[in-house]
C-alpha cells in the first residue's frame, strides 16, 4: 500500500474512533469477545519486532475495536535519533479492527489473531481500563525497547485484567 493511501487511511481511522467506541463502552461484558492480535515484522525500521494489540469484539453487534498501544508522531522533531534512542513518545488509540488488520496484511505482514477465554466480568474490567487509557490524557507515555512498548503495555493490561494472574504465573 502506498504511504499517501496509508496516511489517507490513518486520517479516516481516527476520525471514526470516537464513534467506533460508542458501541464496545455500552456492550455487556458477556457480549465481549477478547482476542490478541499479533502482527509479524515488517520492511521498516519501526516494524522490525513486529506489533501487538487487543481487539475487543461485541459479538451480538459484530463491531470489533483494536486497541493499539503503537502510535507515534513520525512528524517529531529529530524523529530517527529519538527511535533509535528509545526516546519516543508513544500512545495508544482506539480503531476499528477491519481496517487496520487489512492495512497490515496489504502490506505483507502476517497477522495472528487469538481469542481469549475471559470471563465477562473481566471483559468488562479490561474494556473499562482500555477506555479509560484511550482517553487523551492517559493516552501518552514514554517508549522504552525493553520495559514499556505496546506488547508490554498489552500484557499489562490483560494482568490488570486477569486481576494479576499473568504475573502471578511468570513470577513461579
Amino acid at each position: 500500500m502506498n504511504p499517501l493511501r496509508r496516511l489517507l487511511m490513518l486520517v479516516l481511522l481516527l476520525a471514526l474512533a470516537p464513534l467506533a467506541r460508542a458501541g464496545i463502552s455500552s456492550a455487556p461484558g458477556r457480549d465481549l469477545q477478547v482476542e490478541l492480535v499479533t502482527y509479524g515484522p515488517g520492511r521498516v525500521y519501526w516494524e522490525r519486532f513486529g506489533h501487538v494489540a487487543i481487539i475487543l469484539r461485541d459479538t451480538r453487534s459484530g463491531e470489533a475495536i483494536s486497541f493499539n498501544y503503537g502510535v507515534f508522531d513520525f512528524d517529531t522533531h529529530d524523529f530517527f535519533l529519538k527511535f533509535i534512542r528509545g526516546h519516543m513518545l508513544y500512545s495508544m488509540d482506539a480503531e476499528y479492527a477491519g481496517p487496520e488488520v487489512t492495512s497490515y496484511i496489504d502490506a505483507g505482514r502476517a497477522v495472528r489473531i487469538e481469542k481469549l477465554a475471559f470471563t465477562p466480568a473481566q471483559a468488562s474490567a479490561l474494556r473499562d481500563f482500555l477506555l479509560w487509557n484511550d482517553q487523551p490524557q492517559n493516552r501518552q507515555y514514554r517508549y522504552d525497547y525493553f520495559d514499556d512498548n505496546c506488547a508490554t503495555r498489552v500484557r499489562d493490561a490483560l494482568n490488570r485484567a486477569l486481576g494479576g494472574a499473568i504475573q502471578a504465573q511468570t513470577q513461579q
